[in-house]
């Protein structure tokens, strides 16, 4: 009778096993889904940056447009910009590729995240940077004319450049040692996430004082508050201007 009545209930824990491994696996799947839908959209709009930025980078760099601080400025965010959307792709959509297509080498595909990872922070830096450069150039020539053509050249301007390029490099070159591989076990039964293992992303000192504060302030706050204080001074001399014009005008 015992084992009559203990029967059911082995039955029933085992159906209610399979329930949830299937509703695992269900869930599995569709976030699977999402993220190849939001790798899709990703992958579209770094196409439309990249043919975007191709054709700024064309307009910029012919001869008659090279003489203004503002388009070199100009040139190089298009630059680091198109750069950014071509290494974006890679390093944003490598799992989901390695996926879809078995075949990839994940040691190949480990290697090429291990080294777009940081050259895309790089030029994410870059961009970040010259969108303040421009800014700051665009709020001297409305704020401050007549200084314009002191500080405002194209000699400054790829000084600037330069400065900008060597600060990103250096800022994000610790990025390099971020990740590892995994060379303990076999590649072919991991996943391209399971073959990069974190290095000193792993150590909490380093996620807190560089991943966190200091790109934080870098990266975010700071470039945010330049560009919202000089942004407002440029509507406010504007909104000046617009009413002393209309004050003059019978």
């Amino acid at each position: 009778m015992d084992d009559a009545g203990e029967q059911p209930v082995v039955v029933a824990v085992a159906v209610s096993a399979e329930d949830d491994i299937q509703g695992e696996d269900d869930q599995s799947q569709l976030l699977f889904s999402l993220s190849l839908m939001c790798t899709f959209v990703m992958v579209i709009m770094c196409m439309a940056g990249v043919i975007g930025n191709s054709l700024s980078l064309f307009i910029f760099t012919r001869p008659s447009f090279r003489k203004r601080s503002i388009n070199v400025l100009l040139a190089a965010l298009s630059a680091s910009d198109l750069f950014l959307c071509l290494l974006a792709i890679p390093v944003f959509s490598i799992s989901q590729l390695q996926a879809l297509v078995p075949s990839l080498s994940k040691m190949v595909a480990a290697n090429v995240l291990l080294f777009a990872y940081p050259v895309t922070l790089m030029l994410q830096s870059m961009s970040v940077w010259m969108l303040v450069t421009i800014t700051i150039d665009r709020y001297l020539a409305v704020c401050h004319p007549f200084t314009v053509r002191i500080y405002c050249t194209t000699t400054r301007a790829l000084i600037t450049i330069g400065l900008i390029v060597l600060f990103s490099v250096g800022y994000n070159f610790v990025r390099f040692w971020e990740w590892t591989l995994n060379t303990e076990n076999s590649t072919d039964e991991l996943q391209i996430d399971e073959v990069i293992q974190p290095l000193l992303r792993g150590n909490q000192m380093f996620m807190l004082l560089y991943q966190n504060i200091a790109t934080l302030i870098t990266q975010f706050f700071v470039p945010l508050l330049v560009l919202c204080i000089l942004n407002l001074e440029v509507r406010h001399h504007w909104s000046c201007q617009t009413s002393y014009t209309s004050f003059k005008t019978p």
